[in-house]
């Protein structure tokens, strides 16, 4: 088709077109990278949330074991009631997840950690059978590694959460409270373990093992946290871990490794001193970590805002800039094409009535004002 026989009209809507055309795709795709990061962010904070709703299960969990080892140290004659209570708490928090996954299922749906959690809640499942062994003083309860894997299990799906973060910021925050997480289940394990040897007055030597080993575990988790990472909460771990009740705690402990020739003889009068004294580590510790979730929580939440306040304001942008050139685009061209077509109606109307004294409008600069002008003077001659 020759360009000569399309209307002025339609070249000049070819004309404009075509680059606005490019525009809008150029806009559309930096408008799908403000949703993409929008979408990013939010996931960020449902994993944040997620992660923080297993670490109370943890948390939980941990309380239950150490109470429980109380417990059958006492050969069931003390703190029934405590463990009972704690239950409540341990069942809530699992609860908690499971409405967790009913109420935002959608948001998962891009987070790979079903296996993780299936695995977990099988675990969960056994908890039941072990409650009544417990209860029942039976020897084959394995109370306390139950809830060790209990434990386990949650950290490693939150470590396993943490790979979907993209911010760097809140990947580093989020690995810091899982090293935080498993240090206070070191201490929840050290605090079940000593409890049920000194209730018992006696310790095997597996025991003894397994506890400096959970000692040694815990010094240098402690070690590493606080010399080798930067982190939100560091100081106030750096202040914990110089406090009196750590002092106390790492003086019990000592005490206990050095007696190593004297397993048989366990002072059963620590029982309660250790219990209370280590619990308030486990709290301490716990202190810390919520005040790291809080951190992450809010910053998750910034992030977030922030993502979905740049795609507002984005789209607002590109509607703008978009409606103001399909703007200026009609104008030029109605203005063009309204010359031209009174230029051509007052020719014709010349013409048509032999009248050579008309005169087209030659207002202007552009090149259609040179046309008239030249159009008046042949009229003119």
């Amino acid at each position: 088709m020759s360009l000569a026989r399309l209307s002025i009209n339609l070249k000049l809507l070819f004309l404009s077109a075509l680059p606005l055309l490019l525009l809008v795709l150029f806009l559309s795709r930096e408008g799908e990278n403000l949703y993409s990061i929008q979408k990013n962010s939010y996931q960020t904070k449902v994993i944040v949330e997620l992660a923080v709703t297993l670490e109370s299960i943890a948390h939980q969990h941990a309380l239950e074991r150490g109470l429980t080892a109380g417990f059958l140290g006492y050969n069931g004659t003390k703190g029934k009631g405590r463990v009972l209570e704690q239950r409540k708490k341990s069942d809530q928090s699992v609860n908690d997840l499971e409405d967790f996954f009913n109420t935002r299922q959608s948001d998962l749906k891009n987070i790979n950690i079903e296996a993780n959690v299936d695995k977990l809640t099988n675990l969960l499942d056994q908890k039941k059978l072990v409650r009544a062994k417990v209860e029942q003083l039976t020897s084959d309860h394995n109370a306390f590694d139950y809830y060790s894997s209990v434990n386990k299990k949650t950290i490693d799906t939150i470590d396993l959460l943490i790979e979907f973060v993209g911010d760097n910021t809140l990947h580093g925050e989020l690995n810091r409270m899982v090293e935080m997480v498993r240090l206070k289940e070191l201490a929840g394990q050290i605090r079940g373990a000593l409890n049920e040897v000194y209730s018992k007055g006696t310790a095997t030597v597996d025991a003894y093992t397994r506890i400096y080993t959970l000692i040694k575990d815990f010094d240098k988790t402690l070690e590493l946290l606080i010399n080798n990472r930067k982190f939100h909460t560091k100081q106030a771990l750096t202040e914990l871990s110089k406090t009196p009740t750590f002092t106390q705690i790492n003086t019990i402990q000592n005490d206990f490794l050095n007696q190593s020739n004297q397993l048989n003889n366990v002072p059963r009068h620590m029982s309660e001193k250790w219990f209370a004294l280590a619990t308030q580590r486990v709290e301490a510790i716990n202190t810390i970590i919520y005040q790291q979730k809080l951190y992450i929580l809010n910053e998750s939440q910034q992030i977030f805002d922030q993502s979905r306040r740049y795609l507002i304001i984005g789209s607002i942008i590109m509607l703008a800039v978009i409606s103001a050139l399909i703007t200026l685009s009609y104008c030029i061209a109605l203005n063009i094409s309204s010359r031209i077509r009174n230029i051509n109606n007052q020719l014709t109307h010349s013409i048509n009535n032999n009248d050579l004294t008309i005169k087209v409008d030659d207002d202007g600069n552009d090149e259609v004002t040179h046309i008239a002008k030249g159009i008046n003077r042949y009229i003119s001659w």
